[in-house]
């Protein structure tokens, strides 16, 4: 008995070289015998069917425990299989499981009409060519008509062609249209041909113009429908005239909550990757063949190497490097995207740049308003930086954004709050802080107030409380489907973040005066310590079980005990005796006294050190079935970064996002900028 099924390793082991002569059609299946949940599969065409194989195919097929099958769930936890034969595989223990409460549908529907026209580029600079083909096609036809007007280039001429072939790249114009008539050959082809017989030399057109001509397409929407709402007929295409209607009031069904979960399995045993010794960075598509395809709920890949020498350590290598976590990463890596709107002239020095790009728009121009419009209909979440009223002024205020993306969530981030008394001032941290009264509760008793660098209003107060908002609203949005507006200020965040203390004031705990109470410097067992080295280590041993393991580990230095630990009169003499102890020896002697103890005595670690040592960078939250974006990739290991230019990246956004193409949709100036250009006027 199998279970779960080892499915992987023993799929590898059926993996041969084809022969030239062998048909590598997909073997058939025979499936015998259904009752008791029992079939058996048996070969039909030249190639063997036995555990190992039929193992690989499952793993492709499903890639868990669980089938879902419009009609059933297949359970096959407990699945068994015997060989009983030459390519005969008995299959067992598989149990059939209620019915999911959603049908699979495909809506099919008559899409319109497509036609295409490709020519042949021959020659220096195909890519200009085919530029300048694309630009004047656009400007001789009317790019209103057609739905999908698209041009695109196959191939890469040889860096020093030796002959014609060598040089020759496939430039391919496919269009669709809701009317027949907007790609007939006056419309169409004709202009096609014309704009190629006027181009640059070297364009030569595909004389077999039957794909020219206008062909009916059709649509198809795959989607989950609620079976109570499907009326569901079986026809039979041996007797057309007989139907069968399917009661869903007779299906037991297993509600949508109640499904059971796929389960990730890890890699067993894996290798460490130094075994194979220095490696480079390279597609992974270039080592690795893959097939995918729609199974129902997911998306499926399979992986696998060609067969050959060192194929087994290639099969290693591979299962070693993509585990649970590093696919999760890969795949959490590509689906974040953020784009700044930036100003022309910015020299930004913001390093918080990963996954981010930026466009350049000069937002007093009609045509910069325009390409911020465009960009809205495709982002779920715009964060407004600016003060209040300036997106009103633009046109580009709530109500102006909602009608554009009714799904959007509008986050307004403000230093003070919008209708307070500061509203309309400037401001940095320092002044968030300030006059949300926490600025007052921090720095020495014998000195001045003292800032928390700008971690507690940009970062804490600011931007973890606006993320707050933006996940309450996404989490909203699932159930309601549209956006709303997101209002944060650094003033209340940073009051917010401080309410404890604010709270604690009120008590022993922290009703005296800065840098004198127990959690803000003024407890000698609550505080930072200079070593002999100039370095320092940190206590923190408010309760007795753990001030009983500092006292002792630290008696045979000297210290005296004191009476009572809670005596504020004896706190003076007591940070003197620890000053002086842990001044008396080096850090890393007090962290082989302290480590592996309760003593809640710590290093005080800079980022250097972190970073000479290789310290692992993590998500600051893991999800156990979730991806996680991780801080340690060849790219990004978590302590050094660039700052991100003004503009770039704006072309890929651009293209990625809207579809828009460099030099037809939108321009790219010398400065970077992005400015809008022929798709502007038709928007």
């Amino acid at each position: 008995m199998i279970c779960p099924i080892p499915l992987l390793k023993s799929a590898r082991r059926a993996w041969r070289p084809f022969t030239s002569n062998q048909d590598r059609t997909e073997c058939a299946s025979k499936i015998t015998s259904p009752s008791r949940g029992d079939f058996m599969v048996k070969l039909k065409l030249e190639c063997s069917v036995n555990i190992d194989t039929l193992r690989g195919q499952l793993l492709y097929e499903i890639q868990g425990l669980y089938y879902y099958n419009p009609d059933v769930i297949a359970d096959i936890t407990c699945i068994d299989m015997e060989q009983i034969g030459k390519d005969k595989v008995l299959v067992s223990g598989v149990k059939g499981l209620p019915a999911p409460e959603t049908l699979k549908v495909a809506i099919m529907a008559l899409g319109g009409y497509q036609a295409e026209f490709s020519l042949y580029i021959t020659g220096l600079k195909t890519k200009e060519k085919a530029r300048s083909f694309e630009e004047m096609a656009r400007r001789i036809v009317d790019t209103s008509k057609f739905e999908v007007l698209d041009f695109q280039l196959y191939g890469t001429p040889k860096e020093n062609p030796r002959n014609q072939l060598e040089a020759t790249v496939q430039l391919r114009v496919f269009a669709q249209s809701r009317d027949a008539k907007n790609l007939t050959a006056g419309r169409f082809l004709g202009p096609m041909m014309s704009n190629q017989l006027q181009g640059y030399p070297g364009l030569t057109a595909n004389l077999d113009y039957r794909t020219a001509a206008p062909k009916l397409i059709t649509t198809y929407f795959p989607g989950l429908f609620d079976r109570k709402r499907m009326e569901q007929v079986v026809h039979f295409v041996n007797q057309p005239e007989r139907t069968i209607r399917v009661h869903d009031d007779d299906v037991i069904i297993t509600p949508r909550l109640d499904l059971p979960k796929q389960l990730s399995a890890e890699t067993k045993d894996p290798v460490p990757l130094d075994r194979f010794g220095p490696t480079r960075r390279v597609a992974l598509g270039s080592r690795v063949f893959s097939r995918s395809g729609d199974k129902g709920a997911n998306v499926n890949v399979g992986l696998f190497f060609p067969a050959g020498k060192d194929m087994n350590q290639k099969y290693d290598w591979l299962r070693s490097f993509l585990t649970v976590q590093n696919f999760r990463a890969i795949l959490a890596d590509e689906v974040s995207s953020n784009v700044f709107i930036d100003s022309s002239g910015l020299n930004s020095k913001d390093l918080l740049t990963r996954r981010k790009s930026s466009i350049i728009v000069d937002l007093k121009t009609a045509d910069g308003i325009r390409t911020i419009r465009d960009i809205i209909k495709h982002v779920d979440i715009v964060i407004d930086p600016f003060r209040p009223g300036v997106l009103e002024k633009l046109g580009l205020g709530p109500a102006e954004l909602a009608s554009l993306n009714p799904r959007l969530i509008l986050a307004r981030m403000t230093g003070f709050r919008r209708d307070g008394k500061y509203r309309n001032m400037a401001g940095h941290d320092i002044n968030y802080v300030a006059v949300s009264g926490v600025l007052s509760m921090l720095g020495p008793s014998d000195g001045v107030p003292s800032p928390p660098m700008n971690l507690l209003g940009d970062f804490a107060g600011g931007g973890l409380v606006c993320f707050l908002g933006i996940v309450l609203a996404l989490l909203e949005r699932t159930t309601s489907g549209r956006g709303q507006v997101v209002e944060a200020n650094m003033v209340d965040g940073s009051a917010f973040i401080a309410t404890s203390p604010r709270l604690n004031m009120k008590t022993s705990l922290w009703n005296r005066d800065r840098g004198t109470n127990l959690l803000d410097g003024g407890c000698p067992y609550y505080a930072v310590y200079e070593t002999k080295d100039s370095r320092y280590m940190a206590v923190g041993a408010l309760e007795p079980q753990f001030f009983a393991i500092l006292v002792q580990k630290l008696k045979p230095y000297g210290l005296q005990h004191p009476p009572d630990r809670e005596d504020r009169s004896s706190w003076p003499e007591l940070r003197n005796q620890l000053a002086k102890i842990f001044r008396s020896q080096s850090r890393a002697h007090w962290e082989s006294i302290f480590d592996e103890t309760d003593a809640c005595v710590t290093p005080v670690l800079t980022q250097q050190e972190l970073e000479a040592s290789r310290y692992e960078q993590r998500p600051i939250v893991r999800l156990d079935t979730s991806p996680a974006l991780p801080n340690n990739i060849p790219e990004h290991d978590g302590y050094k970064s660039s700052p991100l230019r003004a503009g770039h990246g704006g072309v890929q956004v651009l293209s990625e996002w809207l579809g828009w193409k460099l030099g037809v949709d939108f321009d790219d100036t010398d400065r970077g900028i992005v400015g809008h250009a022929t798709k502007s006027a038709k928007l």
